[in-house]
């Protein structure tokens, strides 16, 4: 009988995908189904993970079963967990990415332990290709999953694992557990505005409101690689920098984008994604950015989204409240303006940035609060 499933939205990383079931398959210990949703997947991950499932079935005394689903259209991330826990036969469903391993006999403990209306989540570390929450462990053991130490792994899991539930004021990230049917009562994750505005904090705040309570097992220890698990598969970076996974539209050899926000043909309608620096947004001052924005909403189609980071004015302020001198002159006045040689603007309050945003036509969404003081917005021209 199946005591757990275990819901997985992949597509994109096949090595990491690879891992993720390889691990699972050993290190859980109730016997459970794998549930893996395909968003936006290559050809290779699909062939892939439909012959692994039927390798499965053919493993002699493998207690779990692993089954693949393929959402019709083009569903999102969010809209992809939500199918796959409609999908789910057992009682308890566990969410987790496609670039994450498990401890061994992760689910042991604590599986039992899973009350009703309760979201149960788990101990996190990861090595920092973007900072690390202070809610997660902050530790290198491989950003690839080629690069993965298990001894290391091995190491953070006899560290941090103890065989003890906390209760938690907030709900974060993945892996999460959770009754399949309380997250369907509940509604499941929101689904607009788009990924990757992050709608999983959104339904953490909505469940407890709704009375709920929120749970922390550190009997359950995961990696998490970090920016290998699902993304959109066309975004492009309008920054001074490139990074891997976009594709840079300023001061690049295959730059076809002005500074100003300008191009000739707009943004091809094949990229979804537009992320927006923020330390650009910074140099064109209050006066330029309604200019800016207006050039922005004519380059996107219908439905493009700019995913914007930027530094809030109010929070970064905030910083200097109960600091010493020292800290206050020698480290928080170069997070507000800068170095000598690299200087920063005052950044922006995050009510006027979304005015600005709906003044140029954007349909905006709320606030994500992200690490110290900087933030996020998604902003989606209309359909």
């Amino acid at each position: 009988m199946l005591e757990l499933s275990v819901v997985i939205v992949a597509g994109l990383r096949l090595d990491a995908l690879k891992l993720c079931l390889a691990n699972l398959k050993v290190s859980t210990a109730n016997p459970a189904e794998c549930v893996v949703v395909l968003c936006n997947a290559t050809k290779e991950v699909k062939a892939w993970v439909h012959a692994e499932a039927e390798a499965w079935k053919t493993e002699e005394d493998l207690p779990h079963r692993l089954v693949v689903y393929s959402p019709r259209g083009k569903p999102d991330v969010y809209e992809c967990y939500n199918y796959g826990v409609d999908k789910a036969k057992a009682k308890v469903v566990c969410l987790t990415n496609d670039d994450m391993v498990f401890c061994q006999d992760w689910d042991e403990y604590t599986l039992p332990l899973v009350g009703e209306k309760t979201l149960m989540t788990g101990v996190v570390a990861e090595p920092g290709v973007v900072p690390v929450s202070p809610m997660n462990i902050s530790f290198d053991v491989g950003r690839t999953p080629a690069e993965f130490d298990v001894e290391k792994f091995k190491g953070v899991v006899e560290a941090t694992r103890r065989a003890e539930i906390e209760e938690s004021k907030q709900g974060w990230y993945m892996p999460l557990l959770v009754h399949r049917a309380d997250f369907i009562e509940a509604g499941g994750y929101p689904v607009s505005p788009p990924f990757p505005h992050p709608n999983d904090v959104t339904f953490f705040t909505e469940w407890v409101k709704a009375g709920n309570a929120l749970a922390h097992s550190l009997d359950i220890v995961v990696y998490h690689f970090q920016r290998l698990s699902q993304r959109p598969k066309s975004r492009l970076w309008w920054g001074y920098e490139y990074r891997d996974g976009y594709i840079n539209l300023i001061d690049g050899a295959t730059s076809d984008l002005d500074f100003d926000g300008v191009m000739e043909d707009g943004f091809p309608q094949t990229y979804e994604y537009i992320y927006v620096d923020g330390d650009v947004l910074e140099e064109f001052e209050h006066d330029g950015i309604d200019d800016v924005f207006m050039r922005l909403f004519d380059a996107v189609g219908p439905g493009q989204v700019l995913d914007i980071e930027f530094d809030d004015l109010c929070t970064k302020i905030n910083t200097f409240r109960g600091a010493s001198d020292d800290d206050r002159y020698g480290k928080l006045l170069a997070t507000l303006y800068g170095t000598p040689d690299r200087l920063k603007h005052m950044g922006f309050t995050s009510g006027w940035l979304q005015a600005e945003l709906l003044a140029a036509g954007f349909e905006t969404t709320e606030l994500n609060i992200g690490h110290i003081h900087q933030f996020k917005l998604t902003a989606r021209k209309p359909f």
